[in-house]
């Protein structure tokens, strides 16, 4: 889920609050697709990133890294340091730092036609398939 961030549409850069069914957003292999549901929950848990500090996704979301997906549950300790999947460069190292919110907030979980994941501030964020399980 998506607490915070830009989501790359066809349009540009739209806020994830802002993202509806139909949109079209760009996914993991830079090719457009079609927003078909979006899905709203309270988060508590989320993953911060250090030099990216307006993104800010659930803890249980997962990254791609330039070695593939990294699950968000993973990240143990205070930091851990990958090498993110970006659209405009190949990586990019940035640190992923755990934490709690103080009070929940809304996440959004995003389903798409096709791709497993989408740009969000520059980076490669998971998201549901259409017709996959959650």
């Amino acid at each position: 889920m998506i607490v915070q961030g830009d989501v790359l549409t066809n349009e540009g850069p739209k806020a994830i609050k802002e993202i509806q069914e139909g949109d079209i957003v760009i996914n993991l292999g830079n090719r457009p697709c079609r927003v078909v549901k979006v899905e709203k929950a309270d988060v508590t848990e989320v993953i911060r990133f250090a030099s990216n500090p307006h993104l800010v996704i659930a803890r249980d979301t997962d990254i791609a890294t330039r070695y593939g997906r990294v699950q968000g549950r993973s990240i143990t300790g205070s930091t851990v340091e990958e090498m993110l999947y970006q659209c405009e460069s190949p990586c990019f190292y940035d640190t992923l730092e755990p934490g709690m919110l103080d009070s929940p907030q809304p996440g959004y979980e995003l389903t798409v036609d096709s791709g497993d994941g989408v740009f969000v501030d520059g980076y490669g964020i998971y998201v549901k398939k259409e017709g996959e399980r959650a």
